[in-house]
């Protein structure tokens, strides 16, 4: 029956499921990534590992929703949110590194994100 509650469910845990997987907040998600991850939202990866050990084996959408929304309150005002997301995704294989058009050379460029235990280029 099309809007039962059941698919309305059904649809939220997918949600909830993908933001994990995208925050590396899941239960699949290793060491390695939360740190990647952490490193792209300019959060500290202790966020992502205490909010990864609260949703593991919790089915409840409160306590996953917890943890999604310790991560995203995390995440400082002064960056680009929608941009390190789109970055997070791509890490995750949901979708392809974000492109930015660039006016000078009439193209698009990949973003550059800076990876754990490297530096940003000055200027």
């Amino acid at each position: 029956m099309p809007g039962s509650l059941d698919s309305r469910f059904q649809t939220q845990q997918r949600q909830m499921d993908r933001a994990a997987l995208i925050l590396a907040i899941d239960c699949a998600s290793d060491q390695r990534q939360r740190e990647q991850i952490a490193h792209i939202l300019s959060i500290p990866g202790q966020i992502l590992h205490d909010s990864a050990g609260l949703i593991l084996n919790q089915h409840a959408y409160s306590v996953m929703g917890d943890g999604i929304c310790s991560v995203l309150n995390a995440i400082p005002l002064n960056v680009s949110i929608f941009l390190r997301l789109a970055q997070a995704g791509a890490v995750a294989g949901i979708w392809p590194s974000p492109l930015q058009w660039d006016r000078h050379t009439n193209s698009y460029r990949s973003l550059k994100f800076p990876q754990p235990g490297t530096r940003a280029s000055p200027g």
